[in-house]
């Protein structure tokens, strides 16, 4: 009896899967489908989570590094939605009057602010970069010094 469930249950099965198959689409169309959902899931754990080893010193360089190429890829993405398509786009569409392109410059002024705070923030975060990976591969115990990375030019 158990085997007729079986290959009940299975042919049932294979019978929903082949009515899906005929009815799947690859791609969207609004008049049939007004509202589409896209699902991404996102992890609420920190970085202090997520790494835990015995040993508190490779804790701390895991915790320092993941911290900056966290930092890094926030900088990338803020980078390509904010400031890419600003600079691109800058001039497009104006005509060769003196006066609108005084005005756009002074408007675009605010902007470049902006942008010059984010490429000093740029350089820090890559100067912490270089600072922590020059303390890892120190290769004397005795030498406390640290590397300056100021004359490090990017």
């Amino acid at each position: 009896m158990y085997g007729q469930f079986l290959e009940k249950y299975s042919l049932q099965l294979q019978e929903i899967k082949d009515a899906l198959e005929n009815n799947k689409r690859d791609f969207w169309d609004m008049s049939i489908d007004p509202a589409s959902l896209q699902l991404a899931s996102h992890e609420h754990t920190t970085i202090l989570e997520l790494i835990n080893t015995d040993n508190k010193v490779l804790n701390k360089v895991l915790i320092v590094f993941s911290t900056l190429c966290a930092e890094v890829k926030f900088l990338v993405s803020e980078a390509k939605t904010k400031y890419f398509d600003m600079i691109l786009f800058y001039g497009e569409g104006s005509e060769e009057n003196i006066e609108d392109e005084v005005t756009q410059l002074s408007r675009f002024l605010p902007h470049l602010q902006e942008l010059c705070c984010f490429v000093k923030r740029c350089e820090e975060v890559a100067a912490q970069m270089i600072h922590q990976l020059n303390a890892l591969y120190s290769t004397s115990k005795e030498s406390t010094q640290v590397m300056n990375a100021r004359d490090v030019h990017f």
